[in-house]
């Protein structure tokens, strides 16, 4: 877990990020006459979206509340979290377009997908020590690395097949089908496996590294 000093601090770095991710958008559309790119503003907000569920999971937790609105937040927390992480494939639309630098566009996609990935890894931490206080250090690390697979295949899911994470109640069965059709036939589907085991593993190295900069022992905080 963040100290404290710490959690502010990095909270006003990614507000500064944001915003700057802001007024490159904006620049852009101004500079342009044009919407391009403007998507990721939107992806920006479901980005942002597991932290305030991570928030709010912490927060009732250490008022006590019951377990059934602690299931509740985590479950919105982990149908929402691979958006964070999602923004990195918007890398994707990086083309040469005439209209602006593709340097510009660079650092446009890069500025937001930084934005989007360190919301969704400090959201994690969050979970990551609710895990730990719940279930001990062992089992919390199975846990987020199984979430960690969960996310990858997510964003397989987002940037593939075109799902969001609202489908889950717009469009159930067909989000079902798609599932149940890769464990039925794993063999069929080497992009979904190749996709989910690749960003798995991207993720839960990022994250690793970002929990040992920021994790400090009990002793070493006295």
């Amino acid at each position: 877990m963040l100290h404290k000093n710490a959690s502010t601090s990095i909270k006003k770095v990614i507000a500064m990020s944001a915003i700057f991710s802001l007024v490159l958008i904006a620049f852009r559309i101004y500079f342009t006459s044009g919407i391009y790119l403007s998507f990721l503003l939107w992806n920006l907000f479901l980005a942002w979206l597991p932290y305030y569920f991570s928030n709010h999971l912490m927060h009732y937790h250490q008022q006590q509340k019951s377990n059934w609105k602690l299931i509740f937040l985590f479950g919105l927390w982990l149908l929402f979290f691979p958006n964070s992480p999602y923004i990195i494939t918007d890398l994707f639309h990086l083309t040469n377009h005439n209209e602006m630098p593709i340097w510009y566009d660079l650092a446009l996609i890069f500025s937001v997908a930084w934005s989007g990935l360190i919301l969704g890894f400090l959201s994690l931490m969050q979970v990551h020590h609710f895990l730990n206080q719940k279930f001990g250090q062992e089992k919390s690390w199975i846990m987020i690395s199984l979430i960690q697979l969960l996310c990858a295949y997510g964003i397989y899911l987002g940037r593939y097949e075109r799902y969001n994470s609202w489908d889950i109640v717009t469009n159930p069965f067909s989000l079902l089908n798609e599932i149940l059709e890769l464990f039925i036939h794993p063999l069929s589907h080497p992009r979904t496996i190749g996709v989910t085991l690749v960003f798995s593993v991207v993720l839960m190295l990022s994250y690793l590294t970002l929990y040992f900069l920021t994790y400090q022992p009990k002793h070493e905080e006295r």
